[in-house]
């Protein structure tokens, strides 16, 4: 029987729009590149990882996700679809009363 081994993440090459820059993410670095020049622009902590993780909930323990993000999520969810039902009901008891008037 083999063993699982993980397969390594080859980096990513992010290029810009114009086609002339590009980023290389690395482990906790991040290089730009000029592509026209071969120049390296700057080299730079990367702290996108950081903040995806704490958005996510990840950052402070993998149960946070379940535990305390997923019920978040659901009452904001809920919260936005109450809100809507609130804004929309001025409007549908002005078109029930303009209906009950009429001859």
């Amino acid at each position: 029987m083999s063993k699982y081994r993980p397969r390594r993440r080859s980096p990513r090459l992010e290029v810009r729009r114009s086609g002339t820059r590009a980023s290389l993410p690395l482990t906790s670095r991040e290089v730009q590149l000029d592509l026209v020049t071969a120049e390296i622009l700057q080299v730079a902590y990367r702290r996108s990882d950081l903040i995806e993780s704490i958005h996510d909930g990840s950052w402070f323990h993998p149960t946070a996700k379940l535990a305390v993000f997923l019920p978040t999520g659901a009452i904001v969810l809920g919260l936005w679809v109450t809100g809507m039902y609130l804004w929309v009901l001025p409007y549908l008891a002005r078109r029930r009363r303009s209906k009950a008037t009429a001859p």
